[in-house]
């Protein structure tokens, strides 16, 4: 049996996208253990759908923790992938697979050290989602120059979209590389929950959703709200999921009077996200193309809601277009500002195309589902095995 050790610098059970790859992989015969970490003080092993999952603790240093300065925080974040990377330093695989640049360095050099197989799994351009200040930009640079240095001599780089994979083949020139898209599983799960009781929301109203962290990265939150006062009021607008904009979010929609129509849920377990959001109608992007990240981003939140058969609108990101006008299945609005986002939800309404997009996006379930785009990571390491 082969032997899997997948790296991830987060908690690991909210990644859907981790554990969708982990599954398939037990599924087909190779052992996985996966490796993330955790806010406790000990580490944690969860069995899980045949999954070993090994949760390590953070490195603690409350002073630093605390504080506001911008140059502490990193230099903690650096100390923690450091203090991550000495904890899994003596795991053993046949193939490593990280996800994301943290733990790419150990990653190589387990793999050079046990003559193992290394994939990158990149899920976005990772120096190109944000920046730091002047102080920070050296170190950025020097980086991403490391980076692209390991990415060249994995065995195979994964990523998200056909943008992705043109922009990491350019920088990173590696030997293989494969697009797997962050595509939701045919969801046969019950949810506990109802997401129209939840947000006490009218059973006449028409629902707009929008699932997944409020961060203020590349989104346009504030202008989905304001947009609210555009449209007729039994439409109703739901964020499912938390972050460090709720607060800034919520008071925006008391000041606007909104209050009772812009509904924040917290969040669900990844796989019952899409039957909590079936009773919606329609599904909602946020990203903007700001950084050369979010302009080639594929979200996993528009395949969430072609899960959920729910007809999309979003902005102008090739990507997500391509998906939306290969389909038709959605309306793109073109400018961010409020008056277009609520022109385009309301045209998405209209019965007509609202009855051919419900008709479509059940025709395009038959390939935009996990279980087809499986295969591609199946081949990756087929190919890794041979």
């Amino acid at each position: 049996m082969t032997h899997v050790a997948m790296f991830v610098f987060n908690t690991v059970l909210h990644d859907s996208r981790v554990l969708r790859e982990a599954r398939s992989l037990v599924r087909f015969g190779y052992k996985v253990k996966l490796i993330g970490i955790t806010e406790a003080t000990r580490h944690e092993t969860i069995p899980l759908d045949g999954i070993e999952i090994l949760r390590l603790p953070l490195l603690r240093l409350p002073i630093i923790s605390t504080s506001d300065i911008k140059f502490l925080r990193v230099l903690l974040y650096g100390l923690r992938i450091l203090w991550y990377s000495i904890q899994v330093r003596n795991t053993r695989a046949d193939i490593y697979h990280v996800h994301d640049f943290e733990p790419l360095l150990i990653g190589y050099l387990l793999a050079k050290r046990y003559h193992s197989k290394l994939v990158y799994d990149s899920h976005e351009l990772y120096w190109g989602r944000f920046r730091l200040p002047w102080w920070g930009e050296p170190l950025r640079k020097l980086l991403a120059r490391l980076e692209s240095f390991l990415a060249h001599r994995t065995d195979y780089v994964i990523t998200v979209s056909h943008g992705l994979s043109q922009e990491l083949s350019t920088r990173f020139k590696p030997k293989s590389i494969a697009v797997v898209r962050n595509i939701s599983e045919v969801s046969h799960t019950h949810c506990t929950r109802n997401l129209r009781r939840d947000a006490n929301i009218p059973d006449d109203a028409k629902i707009v959703v929008h699932t997944g962290n409020l961060l203020p990265m590349e989104r346009c939150f504030d202008e989905i709200i304001m947009s609210m006062q555009l449209l007729p009021a039994n439409i109703y607008l739901a964020f499912v999921g938390t972050g460090k904009l709720l607060p800034h979010l919520l008071q925006l929609s008391k000041q606007l009077n909104l209050s009772s129509r812009v509904k924040f849920l917290p969040p669900v377990n990844p796989h019952e996200v899409v039957p909590y959001i079936k009773e919606c109608d329609i599904g909602i992007v946020s990203t903007r193309p700001d950084t050369p990240s979010s302009y080639h981003a594929l979200p996993h939140k528009l395949f969430e809601y072609i899960a959920a058969t729910l007809p999309v609108v979003a902005g102008n990101l090739p990507e997500v277009q391509t998906i939306i006008k290969s389909y038709d299945i959605g309306v793109i609005f073109h400018s961010y500002e409020p008056h277009s986002i609520a022109a385009a939800i309301k045209k998405a309404l209209e019965p007509t195309s609202y009855i051919r997009f419900k008709h479509n996006i059940r025709k395009a379930q038959m390939e935009l589902n996990w279980q087809v785009e499986q295969h591609k990571l199946l081949s990756v390491y087929g190919n890794l095995t041979r």
